[in-house]
């Protein structure tokens, strides 16, 4: 099991979130992609369009993945797959600090 870390309410890449699983695979990620949306554990946060864009409204053309960025909208520990997230609240500044060195601050979210 592959233990991932984030943070609450950054803005992640759709590509920065695919590096994270490591997956070589695209259609086992969308669904873990997916699952995690429907639980309302992840959001899509699209981009809203420019004026200029609404005025040609026929030519605007979103990529459903790759535009916009995702955010998590829990804190704590899921497991998904063969994958531990371990989601940091958004005041916890060095999430790799805590997790590498004492774990004091993700030992005390779980208590």
């Amino acid at each position: 099991m592959r233990i991932l870390r984030f943070q609450e309410l950054k803005h992640i890449s759709y590509d920065d979130l695919k590096y994270a699983f490591k997956y070589s695979n695209i259609e086992n990620f969308d669904e873990i992609i997916n699952k995690l949306q429907i639980a309302n554990v992840l959001k899509h946060i699209f981009p809203k369009p420019r004026l200029d864009d609404l005025n040609v409204a026929e030519n605007i053309t979103i990529n459903l993945r790759q535009d916009g960025y995702f955010t998590f909208k829990f804190v704590g520990l899921i497991t998904i797959g063969n994958y531990c997230l371990i989601v940091y609240p958004k005041y916890i500044k060095n999430i790799d600090n805590d997790f590498l060195n004492e774990k004091k601050k993700s030992n005390k979210l779980f208590k």
